[in-house]
């Protein structure tokens, strides 16, 4: 089983306005697309002595590209800096974009795809990186990836009295698939594991490894085998017979616990446990619809685990579109007994508006109310119109609004009367500059399950008067 990015595995979406003077500040029709003055294209960086900004600004030299790596040419890219002064450039040949003498801290928004999938604006508030660089998911079809191998394994269990199971995890470098399966008895279970790859095609050598773990009903015995070196080959079946998992020893008993701090014990939880198997690959170990759980560990040779808890209000038949949730993981930890309490929290408290409520376009914004005592989160501000089933915006700050007039400093436009759905999802600990940060790494870190951290995601619907 592959766990993707959390998030990713978490969240999205928000908003924006109308250019005051068609002159000055490039506009926004309906779809989110930059017309007007067109900007010029640079077709080289400022020099040191052309381009030099002020002492009073900095030289902006960003860079924007797909999740996948790829430049992104031509795209309209707005600046509004601490002094109120407005640029907009055009992304060059190489994805790069300069804007001098730039007074920090800055507002920055990048233009919708003119075609593509998500067409959405994203925008950046109070950045102060010199060097920003805009990673946007924006593909216009599938990824090419090299064809499926189909791993069939065989696994003889130990005995089961009651109902036990057997989980089956392959991975290489650029791949991996996941099974299980419920056996009692002394049953053989086979194994068909679709091992897909991430890439178009396979790097020269790679293998794969397959980790096989029988585990009992109450958690507290465990059998273990490994088949390593498997040659990783696209598009073909690979038989490997039968394995027999021999026992491992178990942790002393573990106890996870879920702790409401601001939500209520009345929301439903889950408590989840996993495997991190030596040379990679993550099992799924257990996933409990419970607020506290004590089981035992395998302690697989090079192997360690993570917890992770989640609450969510229950759903309403009234406003089955009112979400709320929040989640807490530990990263990576050795494996052990003892205790994990997770403190659950519920994030910013919306202001303006409230659910089912009504705001209007000429009005100051969005607003809500950020914990008190500790470091303001990292929020991801999302607006969809829900006639058009469209996402509108995208807004990434670590303030308590998103001010309608500084939506428009930025060449964006009003939101439309009617029924929208706002989207908060707050992540503690990060900041706006993390987002567009060059390293991946630090870009990504706040969803890494490898590392411990918190979210909370919160929406619901809203209406936009005149």
């Amino acid at each position: 089983m592959r766990f993707e990015n959390p998030a990713r595995p978490l969240l999205l979406t928000l908003f924006l306005l109308l250019a005051p003077s068609a002159c000055e500040d490039a506009r926004v029709d309906g779809g989110g697309t930059f017309v007007g003055p067109a900007p010029r294209l640079p077709d080289r960086p400022p020099s040191a002595i052309d381009a030099a900004p002020p002492a009073s600004g900095i030289l902006l030299r960003g860079r924007v590209e797909t999740d996948e790596g790829t430049a992104i040419v031509g795209r309209p890219i707005a600046v509004v800096d601490a002094r109120g002064k407005r640029t907009e450039v055009l992304s060059d040949e190489g994805g790069a974009f300069y804007v001098a003498d730039v007074v920090r801290p800055y507002d920055l928004t990048v233009a919708s795809a003119p075609s593509g999938s998500p067409q959405v604006p994203t925008v950046y508030l109070g950045l102060t990186r010199e060097d920003p660089f805009v990673e946007l998911f924006e593909r216009e079809g599938p990824s090419l990836r090299a064809r499926t191998q189909l791993v069939r394994i065989g696994v003889k269990p130990p005995p089961c009295a009651a109902t036990c199971s057997v989980s089956v995890v392959t991975v290489s470098q650029t791949g991996g698939g996941a099974s299980s399966a419920s056996y009692a008895g002394e049953e053989a279970v086979v194994f068909d594991i679709e091992h897909a790859f991430d890439q178009p095609s396979i790097a020269p050598g790679e293998t794969i490894d397959v980790h096989v773990l029988a585990i009992d009903a109450a958690y507290a015995k465990f059998a273990y085998a490994r088949r390593e070196g498997i040659r990783a080959e696209s598009g073909d079946l690979t038989e490997l017979g039968f394995v027999v998992p021999e026992p491992v020893a178990s942790t002393a008993p573990l106890t996870l616990r879920a702790l409401p701090r601001g939500v209520s014990a009345s929301w439903t939880t889950v408590l989840g446990t996993s495997l991190d198997l030596p040379g990679g690959g993550t099992m799924q170990l257990t996933y409990d619809a419970a607020a506290e759980r004590t089981l035992q560990l395998p302690l697989v040779p090079g192997a360690s685990m993570r917890a992770a808890a989640w609450m969510q209000h229950p759903p309403l038949a009234e406003r089955p579109y009112l979400r709320h949730a929040t989640q807490v993981w530990t990263g990576t930890r050795p494996l052990a007994g003892g205790a994990i309490d997770f403190e659950m929290h519920a994030g910013p408290v919306p202001v303006r508006p409230a659910a089912d409520d009504a705001i209007s376009a000429r009005g100051p914004g969005i607003t809500w109310t950020n914990p008190a005592g500790a470091r303001p989160p990292l929020s991801e501000v999302t607006v969809s119109n829900v006639a058009r089933g469209a996402l509108l915006y995208r807004v990434w700050t670590t303030g308590e609004q998103v001010s309608f007039a500084r939506m428009e400093r930025l060449g964006l436009p009003r939101l439309a009367a009617g029924d929208h759905e706002l989207g908060l999802t707050s992540t503690p600990g990060a900041d706006a500059d993390e987002v567009v940060d060059p390293d991946a790494r630090v870009r990504h870190r706040r969803f890494d399950p490898r590392t411990a951290g918190s979210s909370t995601a919160q929406g619901f619907r809203f209406r936009v008067t005149r």
